[in-house]
């Protein structure tokens, strides 16, 4: 029986990282343009929010309410965290 040939993985050039996210048990590495590109989506994501009218009248609304602004809270908390590590 003859052994299969070793596969050779070529070796790329890491990117230099721009900052490191530790968030609860997971560090994060991240380059200077995925830093900024969270940063945008997460305002994009504070501002669907503010544009969201809770309708009180329909089932479940203050929950979803009360979730928006939970995550609302958190969107500002990591755009915050991310600008601390602007390079």
């Amino acid at each position: 029986m003859t052994r299969p040939a070793p596969v050779r993985f070529q070796r790329q050039k890491p990117q230099r990282p721009a900052a490191t996210i530790k968030t609860r048990a997971l560090a994060l590495v991240v380059t200077d343009p995925e830093r900024r590109r969270m940063i945008e989506d997460l305002r994009e994501l504070v501002r669907a929010l503010d544009r969201r009218v809770p309708r009180f009248d329909r089932s479940g609304e203050s929950r979803i309410a009360r979730d928006a602004a939970a995550l609302k809270d958190l969107a500002l908390e990591r755009i915050a965290r991310l600008d601390r590590l602007e390079a």
